[in-house]
């Protein structure tokens, strides 16, 4: 706990006025930061890091309501995505914490969880995952390391309790996605069963576990692969 507390207290120190983390991508690393704060129940009413919250939720909610949704810096960058839904994880989350648990009055903020989410529900390829630059005719289709971002994103809104159209085809379509990407042995591809990784195999077993159970043979199968490759 004293460890949480430091790296905390770390970001709170490092945050700038504007409410965001610098970095490469400095939506992302506020969608970052933010979660960490969230994930310790801090909220815009916590005595200690409340501003700190509040700040980083209102930088994404305006970049949100600016951009019909869309959260990024630059949106010529084909990596975008990462950013769009890592961000919206984030204030996704905030909903659920500050809002519907906490009952906290934070201007736009719904608003913006809507149209971010619905935006990047809409974006999903029609195999199942999400391209580069959301390019929904791109024949690849996407890859694991983006699916794995949006599918956590997804679950985060679908706890917001707000009605966005076609949530559960969606996450549906992300799953049978994964489970396409996911070789015999239990290893995950990144844009096929082939070539897995242990890495791309805990993507795969924390998707299937967040929304399917850890029962899910999927996560199970990845699980023992991870095992097997990690444990000496």
């Amino acid at each position: 706990e004293d460890a949480v507390v430091k790296s905390l207290d770390w970001l709170k120190s490092t945050q700038a006025k504007d409410g965001s983390w610098s970095g490469p991508s400095k939506t992302a690393m506020t969608g970052l930061g933010l979660l960490c704060f969230l994930g310790h129940c801090e909220t815009a009413g916590s005595a200690d890091y409340g501003e700190t919250v509040l700040n980083a939720i209102n930088f994404l909610v305006d970049k949100a309501m600016k951009n019909n949704g869309k959260l990024a810096d630059d949106f010529k960058d084909k990596h975008w995505c990462y950013e769009h839904s890592i961000a919206v994880y984030a204030l996704a989350e905030s909903y659920t914490l500050c809002v519907k648990s906490f009952n906290e009055n934070i201007p736009n903020l719904e608003q913006a969880v809507m149209d971010s989410g619905q935006f990047m529900i809409n974006s999903q390829h029609t195999g199942g995952g999400w391209e580069y630059g959301y390019d929904e005719n791109n024949a690849r289709g996407g890859d694991t390391s983006i699916v794995g971002w949006h599918m956590q994103a997804i679950k985060a809104c679908k706890f917001t309790g707000l009605d966005f159209a076609n949530l559960t085809k969606c996450y549906k379509k992300g799953i049978d996605y994964l489970e396409r990407m996911q070789a015999p042995n239990g290893g995950l591809g990144y844009s096929s069963p082939g070539s897995v990784t242990p890495t791309r195999a805990s993507i795969g077993a924390l998707c299937f576990q967040i929304w399917k159970g850890a029962s899910h043979k999927g996560a199970r199968k990845a699980i023992k692969f991870m095992h097997k490759e990690l444990v000496h």
